[in-house]
């Protein structure tokens, strides 16, 4: 299969007949200067910011309480309402970037998105699931093009924090690594460290939220799993990850509940920023807050991601591909028969047909297989 150079952004050493060449994407546990570049992801000239940043949400497999739903049949993956919502609040907009598609459609998602979010769920994390390969590729990718000059910013939330940073270990299995907690439907204060404020994440939080957070049961949670400070430093990660927030599960365990990687913009939260604005099952999910205080963490927190997209990221959206915006796509309620969301996006790979390049040549995206006309 033939791979067009305009699609790729100095990566056609790392392509094999068409497939990514899978040793040279997977970084080493001990990281090391080579996925380390003393760059800054805020470095760009403010003249460059992008006021139109597009960003990506990883889709992934329907899960059985929605399965039988008419508008979830013969599609293939999901995105929550809530996470568009998430991102369009603080300015962004969004294209649905779906799993099980060929390593070509995200090296085209990559080269002309402004950043990636991975997203809670039920999915496995590991390259068993169509949404943790894409996960794989997407990370590979984001790493190849941070060291190349051109930094991506990747946002995990509960599941999608659990990816990040299984992707960053280099690991095969979770098992040993990702441990259980007992941390679902409830709110926590955050148990910042002590140099939380020297990371992007945090360093611009108001002091009063600052307070709020430390006090108040500010965050959401649904995690069944969790990291431990201790597994993270065993794969070497308290080096490439900055470890700012803390938290203790419904039995006393530990684990980390927010963090980024030290030399790259990627950011992840076990908990769930998004929820208090926008999920509202009050009698079920009593561990959602819906104060003032908890929608303004989150409305900081889409800020922050989304101003890197805006500076860090020197990607353009080609208008041209408006098409492929989650504008164009129908969002059904669910809230009767899902207590976790109200509103849902599904997606099929085999009906999606979408020009990928300028000019004459287009991919054809059906079935997962890309085809050239």
């Amino acid at each position: 299969m033939a791979v067009h150079s305009g699609i790729l952004f100095l990566l056609s050493s790392c392509l094999v007949a068409g497939t990514l060449a899978g040793p040279l994407l997977r970084p080493p546990t001990n990281a090391g200067p080579l996925l380390r570049p003393p760059t800054n992801a805020l470095t760009s000239n403010a003249a460059e910011e992008n006021l139109r940043p597009v960003i990506g949400i990883l889709a992934q497999e329907i899960p059985g309480s929605l399965e039988d739903m008419e508008e979830a049949i013969n599609k293939t993956s999901y995105i929550a309402a809530s996470y568009v919502k998430y991102l369009e609040a603080a300015g962004a907009r969004v294209v649905p970037v779906l799993d099980g598609m060929p390593d070509e459609y995200y090296q085209w998602m990559v080269q002309n998105t402004n950043g990636i979010l991975f997203p809670g769920g039920s999915a496995n994390i590991t390259s068993v699931s169509a949404y943790g390969r894409a996960g794989r590729v997407i990370y590979d990718l984001a790493t190849l093009s941070h060291q190349n000059g051109n930094p991506f910013p990747i946002w995990g939330t509960c599941l999608g924090f659990e990816l990040l940073v299984f992707l960053a270990s280099g690991l095969s299995i979770t098992n040993g690594f990702l441990t259980s907690c007992d941390s679902s439907n409830v709110a926590y204060p955050l148990e910042f460290t002590e140099d939380f404020r020297e990371s992007s994440l945090w360093r611009e939080l108001p002091p009063e939220l600052e307070t709020d957070l430390r006090t108040q049961n500010l965050t959401s949670n649904f995690h069944i799993k969790c990291y431990t400070k201790e597994a993270l430093a065993e794969q070497s990660l308290d080096e490439f990850f900055h470890i700012t927030s803390l938290n203790h599960d419904e039995a006393g365990k530990e684990f980390v509940s927010s963090l980024e990687a030290r030399e790259f913009p990627f950011f992840g939260v076990q908990f769930h920023p998004e929820k208090p604005s926008f999920e509202w099952d009050i009698q079920k999910m009593t561990g959602i807050p819906h104060t003032k205080e908890a929608v303004e963490v989150g409305q900081f927190l889409s800020n922050v991601f989304v101003e890197h997209a805006r500076i860090a990221s020197p990607n353009r959206f080609p208008e041209s591909h408006s098409s492929l915006l989650i504008y164009n796509f129908p969002v059904t309620y669910i809230g009767d028969v899902s207590s976790s969301f109200e509103q849902a996006y599904f997606f099929s790979n085999r009906d999606q047909t979408t020009p990928m390049l300028n000019g004459n040549e287009q991919h054809v995206l059906r079935n997962s297989v890309y085809k050239w006309i």
